[in-house]
């Protein structure tokens, strides 16, 4: 009864210490009430707590077995390829499609194959630390764009991406075959911008560049 969903609630609650708990409560019932796809049960595990936290693998893992318990009943042995794809689209669907393309080719397995929990759990860290690299980039450019027009200064571009090589050295992550952009791949992105460049007029770089030099 309401009892158990009450216990539940106060376990996330103590598990996931969320900054806004009122919040956190409201959300836990309205999905409790609508009885939401287990598609969508694994997102709101995965979103339930910011990564560095302890009880971000948990949660993980929480999603993970609901998508198998429900492959399971749909008699696949697993989860397959295809329903990760799914999921995995659910947390890169704002990202540039190249980024979404070199996510989704790394899932070469067939579409029958199960996903192991490492595979799993390396894929949605990496949309994760994607997701924080662009937040951190958009929050750079824009600071950089005051006069909000959708582009910067190329010689505050450069400076950008010095900025943006001193903070990716803790971002940096390889794990079954995921990866996210590194030091060696934003200093290409200078050099391919600074040899595009030498022979253009307009000096300014738009943020659809910017994010296109460094993915």
């Amino acid at each position: 009864g309401v009892n158990v969903y009450l216990k539940d609630c106060m376990t996330l609650m103590l598990e996931n210490r969320p900054e806004k708990p009122l919040e956190f409560i409201a959300d836990y019932f309205n999905n409790a009430l609508h009885g939401k796809s287990s598609m969508q049960r694994s997102y709101r595990y995965i979103r339930m707590t910011k990564r560095n936290r302890q009880a971000f693998m948990d949660n993980v893992a929480s999603a993970y077995f609901t998508l198998v318990r429900h492959s399971e009943m749909q008699g696949q042995s697993g989860l397959t390829a295809a329903q990760y794809l799914s999921l995995v689209k659910l947390f890169c669907s704002d990202f540039p499609p190249e980024v979404i393309e070199s996510l989704t080719k790394v899932m070469d397995k067939s579409s029958s194959e199960p996903i192991s929990f490492s595979y799993f759990a390396a894929g949605i860290n990496a949309c994760l630390m994607y997701e924080e690299f662009f937040e951190h980039a958009e929050y750079i450019f824009n600071s950089c764009d005051v006069d909000a027009k959708g582009q910067v200064d190329y010689d505050m571009f450069i400076s950008i991406l010095r900025q943006m090589n001193q903070t990716s050295s803790d971002m940096e992550h390889e794990s079954e075959g995921w990866t996210i952009p590194s030091q060696k791949l934003l200093e290409s992105a200078r050099a391919v911008l600074a040899a595009r460049d030498r022979g253009a007029e307009d000096k300014n770089v738009t943020y659809k560049e910017f994010i296109l030099a460094v993915v």
